[in-house]
């Protein structure tokens, strides 16, 4: 199953994927020089996150057939868990020339419907032509252009080229959206104030689960 509900095309470039470098986070007034490999070179994902619940954005797992705790609790009814439920989010993939590897952007609606706009704007030059990817601003001023790079100097036109025909295959979208196991979002949940024995009445705390694992070991006969 996959978690991503939709995407620009069919594509063809893939490989490892280090999720400790492979996304693109930019502070403000930062860049980096990328390529754009295509116009369809986006997903869309389903989503959970609550800042004020300290519950982090992550993927929806409803859409791979199994049973999601934090869509369950968006659903509860308890006051303030409805800021859990689903949203649509965004990957962009860009070659990344300073890396020389693909890497993503991940972004909501508005944003992706942005970037979108201006990768179209350049469509006709994207096979030519190199970008600064710059955030701009603060807070709800936060902007992210895709600013043209009108002469490719030293060794970059290299790093450009050797991206040439490239797209992303959709396994390595998948192999970025890695979903929270189930007890890491009922942790997350508990450590939120959700009320955990009356929708999961089965939930064993983390330092219940350590103090279970810990006897277990214990008990294993030694050879």
């Amino acid at each position: 199953m996959s978690l991503v509900s939709g995407r620009g095309s069919q594509i063809r470039f893939g490989g490892d994927v280090d999720l400790k470098t492979v996304f693109i986070r930019l502070k403000q007034n930062e860049s980096v020089k990328v390529r754009v490999l295509s116009v369809n070179d986006y997903v869309e994902y389903l989503s959970h996150g609550s800042y004020a619940h300290k519950i982090y954005t992550q993927p929806c797992v409803a859409p791979n057939g199994v049973e999601c705790p934090l869509c369950i609790a968006a659903k509860s009814g308890v006051e303030g868990f409805d800021a859990l439920y689903v949203k649509k989010r965004y990957l962009f993939a860009f070659a990344d020339l300073e890396m020389g590897s693909i890497r993503v952007w991940e972004c909501s609606y508005n944003q992706a419907k942005d970037l979108l706009s201006q990768i179209k704007e350049y469509e006709d030059d994207i096979n030519e032509v190199a970008f600064n990817f710059k955030r701009t601003g603060t807070g709800t001023e936060t902007s992210y252009k895709l600013n043209p790079i009108l002469k490719m100097k030293g060794d970059l036109k290299d790093k450009f080229d050797k991206f040439e025909g490239g797209e992303v295959e959709l396994s390595f979208f998948d192999d970025v959206l890695v979903p929270r196991s189930e007890n890491m979002m009922l942790d997350v949940l508990s450590e939120a104030g959700f009320p955990m024995s009356e929708f999961f009445p089965n939930y064993l705390s983390k330092e219940v689960r350590e103090v279970n694992n810990a006897a277990n070991d214990e008990e294993e006969p030694a050879f």
